[in-house]
């Protein structure tokens, strides 16, 4: 198709159809093409071009999606860089869709130091270090450590400073603590065990809140 733009015709162009940003559907049809990625995979593990990471006899893991955030994990290996490397080209060409490789990192696990170097080289990606934090959650540190629990009492601490204790009746604080703050920790905990220092402060901050209607304040407690 071609228009007239000052009396002359135009390049011929396509006429297609596309979506708004923030269209409402847009989140569907995303997951959508993601699913054709999933099964690229699968098919490239099943024909034997990709070594994906074993942790049993039958038991292993290749590609961990969530949304927009994507995982592959295997052997390294130049035949996996290199399948991999194809198999994200081939995707791009048949979804139509850019994979920013610049935004990505490559972790490796008791490597040498030229084979990272050599690998984030081909793949024009980034180095990644561990520990590093994977939604919301840290990936190659202990449960025992104190960085992996100290954005969840932030988070606890940070809904305090909007909230006016005092000006809130007891049952409204029981409601909150229960619907909204006893809910924050839960996520980190469904991966994690957390420490008993942990626990503990994270029960002081309700307490305090609950009785007092100001966490930073010790308080007495009426009930046990």
């Amino acid at each position: 198709m071609s228009v007239l733009v000052n009396g002359s015709a135009t390049k011929e162009f396509k006429v297609l159809r596309g979506l708004h940003q923030g269209d409402p559907i847009f989140p569907f049809l995303f997951v959508i093409a993601m699913e054709g990625l999933s099964a690229l995979m699968k098919k490239l593990v099943e024909v034997g071009d990709f070594k994906p990471f074993k942790y049993g006899e039958e038991d292993y893991v290749d590609i961990l999606q969530l949304a927009d955030d994507t995982v592959t994990i295997g052997e390294p290996t130049c035949d996996n860089l290199w399948n991999m490397k194809v198999l994200l080209r081939g995707f791009e060409l048949v979804s139509s869709l850019k994979i920013n490789i610049h935004k990505n990192n490559f972790f490796g696990i008791h490597i040498g130091e030229w084979l990272s170097i050599s690998e984030t080289s081909f793949l024009s990606c980034k180095k990644g270090s561990f520990p590093f934090k994977f939604l919301g959650v840290w990936v190659g540190e202990g449960a025992n450590k104190r960085r992996v629990w100290k954005d969840v009492v932030t988070n606890i601490k940070s809904r305090f400073s909007t909230w006016k204790g005092r000006n809130i009746s007891i049952g409204g604080r029981v409601t909150l603590i229960g619907l909204v703050l006893s809910a924050i920790p839960i996520f980190t905990l469904s991966f994690f065990k957390a420490p008993s220092k942990v626990i503990q402060e994270i029960r002081g901050l309700l307490s305090n809140f609950l009785w007092n209607g100001n966490a930073n304040k010790r308080s007495i407690h009426w009930v046990k």
